[in-house]
């Protein structure tokens, strides 16, 4: 068989062009047998399954012409043939891409069960599945499938296999459903970034297709497609293996760590990803007993052929484990690098790959390649899960604002709105258009829930209501200060975004009522929790010493900026005790320590919150004395904080280790753990310290191996203390909202964009 010859030992140094994705270009090339205009796709590689395909096309009465390099244009001239030539179909697996196009054009298709593939057990049931599904009829032989239909027509079908999803099922049913009559929601969908690519493509030529990148996925018929021009996503196999590579050199200490990074997307219109590098900074995105990393599950952005050059690697756990799912001859890889000293096993689609430390995949060190790739993980979570998710399940499209008491699928459990999740909604999908895309479906998003909010739950007064019924109506009127605070926060935010006055109008009469309360603590609650009598708490000066600022921004006023100064001191100076090591929740009247435990109580997650409060805050300030006050609070909590037996933050705890003052401290809870993530990025930012380095790589490994919810996107927010079982407890309130994670992703996204920035520069 060809063998390639390699004479080793030399760093790898030098810039590298990614190439364009091969199984990307297939099934956009079959999407063109949709639309009787010219479809050119740009960076297409001249490998033999292109030629092959432009094959299949041109039988099929499509004309295809390289017009460049790697530019192929294709253009139906004839829709008559509906019969795949048998020739080039039994030497192609992507070839099975043309029986969705073909149906829904032409109303009938013929094509040979495919082949060319080596790569296992791969029926293609789903495919017929999905397509019986919006009304075909097929017919199947050994030797022909014929798929015919006079009209297709939207449903729900589910396109689950053995191995999780099917990548070339949900393109053709994706495609096929872009012509049927009604609605297609797609269960179980693939989310690799050739179906997101194919999807875009297919949005770019006039269809309406939605949640890309998720499990679900919606198509909503059109009568017809148009052409379009269009690029493709570079190789995960080209850009994965090659970060494998750069990363054993420079595991080794030799090497470069320079590559072509392309920004093309992967991910739907608004997103941002990297085809050819999605999961090389998330090498510790793994879990502490053992991780998955990239393999052919759903994983989001991670395409199939990427679990190979990651296991060399090292591993994620602990316990020197990572695990990977991969297809039965991708494995043999494995022999090479035992051979090469590593150790690894391999049977049953599955590759365990055992290492001494996890170090090697935590090593981000705020290099340019590294704060990019890492922004670019970041940012998918955000752009292709997170809000994705929250736009598919929350919206109230009849009485307006989002559902917030959801479970982890989605499934409303109570139609009541909590505003405090309403508007802090309102600040997640602001934020997001302001700082890392303006996407029209998040600014919509704002605005709808801005409409919402400040209709129902804003009082002539200024103050804002705690709880409404779904219509609106008042059930608990301005029971929480905090829910002041956020409206604060998110007013600021969507005026920034939208210039509207009434949201500045709105932000100033909640800021001046609330700045009076402020002086006369004791006067004002603090739903959920209350303040122990006779104190005040922490969680309030930091909320406001944040609101305040952002008022002032937005303003160009310095008394705002003056008031949140005024609490950012409160913060440094009074519940920030040396003598404790912590930052106390509460404190009395007259800033002294109150008895146990309301006294000796602390929240990690809040003390981090607030030391990048006011990290933020002091941005562009020269304050080395605030801000080293701000990194001592951050550092503390992370130390005390972090669970020594089962790993992660805990809720809450007693300083002086007796029982905690509030109930489930001992959880692990979503919400610390985002501050966490953007906390240890921004205080890197300002304090280049390895500590955190440290604390970010150790929080993000746990994070992202225990919370993201596999099955159905987002993140459980309520864990056990191990971190094995979903908390059923109430903690706080009864509501998952879109805000502590889509924050902490948006915060870390903007840090990472000005580090990869900075690099970059100082490196000419």
């Amino acid at each position: 068989m060809p063998a390639f010859e390699i004479d080793g030992g030399q760093p790898l140094r030098g810039v590298v062009e990614i190439s364009g994705a091969k199984n990307a270009a297939l099934p956009l090339m079959a999407a063109a047998l949709l639309t009787r205009e010219r479809v050119r796709l740009h960076r297409v590689p001249r490998a033999t399954d292109m030629d092959t395909m432009v094959k299949v096309l041109r039988e099929l009465g499509a004309r295809a012409e390289w017009s460049g390099p790697n530019t192929l244009d294709l253009q139906v001239e004839d829709e008559a043939p509906c019969t795949a030539p048998r020739e080039y179909t039994l030497a192609m697996r992507a070839s099975i891409c043309v029986l969705g196009p073909l149906l829904a054009r032409r109303c009938v298709a013929h094509i040979t069960p495919p082949g060319g593939c080596k790569i296992g057990e791969r029926p293609i049931d789903a495919h017929i599945r999905g397509l019986k599904a919006l009304g075909a009829r097929v017919v199947e032989t050994p030797e022909t499938i014929t798929a015919s239909a006079r009209r297709l027509n939207g449903v729900e079908v589910d396109l689950s296999v053995a191995s999780g999803s099917t990548v070339l099922g949900t393109a053709n049913v994706m495609s096929a459903a872009t012509l049927a009559r009604g609605r297609t929601i797609i269960h179980n969908a693939a989310c690799e970034p050739e179906v997101c690519q194919l999807a875009e493509m297919l949005n770019a030529m006039g269809a309406q297709i939605q949640g890309i990148g998720s499990k679900q996925i919606v198509v909503d018929g059109v009568r017809e497609l148009h052409g379009t021009e269009f690029e493709l996503i570079p190789a995960g196999a080209h850009g994965g293996g090659l970060s494998g590579a750069v990363a054993d050199g420079r595991d080794a200490g030799g090497g470069d760590e320079r590559l072509a990074r392309d920004r093309r997307g992967t991910v739907p219109p608004g997103g941002g990803g990297d085809g050819a590098l999605p999961r090389l900074p998330d090498g510790h995105a793994g879990a502490d007993h053992g991780a998955d990393v990239p393999g052919d599950g759903p994983q989001r952005g991670a395409g199939h052929d990427l679990p190979e050059p990651f296991p060399s690697r090292g591993g994620v756990a602990e316990d020197g484990g990572a695990h990977c799912a991969a297809r039965e001859p991708r494995v043999d890889h494995g022999g090479g690098r035992k051979r090469r000293g590593a150790h690894g096993e391999g049977e049953a689609g599955t590759v365990s790959v055992s290492s001494a430390s996890w170090e090697r995949l935590c090593a981000f060190s705020g290099r340019p390649t590294e704060c990019a790739g890492l922004r670019d993980f970041l940012r998918d979570c955000l752009t292709r899960d997170i809000l994705p998710w929250w736009l598919r399940h929350a919206p109230d499209a009849e009485a307006g604002g989002l559902y917030t008491c959801l479970r982890d699928d989605g499934t409303v459990v109570s139609r009541d709105k909590y505003v405090w999740s309403q508007v802090r909604a309102v600040w997640s999908f602001a934020a997001a258009c302001n700082r890392v895309e303006d996407v029209r479906e998040w600014r919509e998003a704002a605005r709808g829930v801005f409409e919402f909010a400040l209709r129902h739950g804003q009082r002539a007064d200024g103050r804002w209501n705690f709880l409404l019924d779904r219509a609106g109506g008042v059930k608990e009127g301005p029971e929480s200060i905090q829910t002041d605070a956020f409206a604060i926060c998110a007013l600021a935010e969507y005026a920034r975004l939208t210039g509207d006055e009434r949201a500045v109008a709105a932000a100033l009469r909640t800021a001046r009522v609330c700045r009076d309360d402020l002086a006369r603590p004791g006067s004002y609650r603090t739903k959920p929790y209350p303040i122990p009598p006779g104190g005040r708490a922490q969680r309030v000066s930091m909320q406001f010493s944040l609101a305040f600022f952002e008022l002032g921004k937005l303003l160009g006023e310095a008394e705002w900026i003056a008031e949140g100064l005024r609490l950012t001191d409160d913060v440094l100076e009074n519940f920030r005790r040396p003598e404790l090591g912590a930052t106390v929740e509460y404190l009395g009247l007259d800033n002294g320590l109150l008895p146990p435990p309301a006294g000796t109580y602390a929240s990690p997650g809040h003390g981090i919150e607030t030391a990048w409060f006011q990290i933020e805050n002091l941005r562009g300030r020269r304050e080395p004395e605030r801000l080293a006050k701000a990194g001592e609070i951050m550092r503390g909590s992370f130390e005390r904080g972090w669970d020594p037996e089962y790993g992660g933050l805990w809720l809450g705890m007693d300083l002086k280790g007796g029982p905690p003052y509030l109930p489930n401290s001992e959880a692990k809870i979503w919400w610390p753990h985002c501050e966490a993530l953007c906390g240890a990025l921004m205080a890197w930012e300002v304090f280049r310290e390895e500590w955190c380095l440290e604390w970010y790589a150790r929080t993000h490994r746990w994070s992202f191996a225990h919370f993201p919810n596999r099955e159905h996107g987002e993140w459980t927010q309520r864990l056990d203390r191990t971190g094995t079982r979903r908390l059923d407890t109430v903690v706080a309130l009864p509501v998952k909202d879109p805000f502590h994670l889509p924050r902490a992703l948006i915060y870390a996204v903007e840090t990472l964009d000005r580090l990869a920035g900075e690099e970059a520069r100082r490196r000419g």
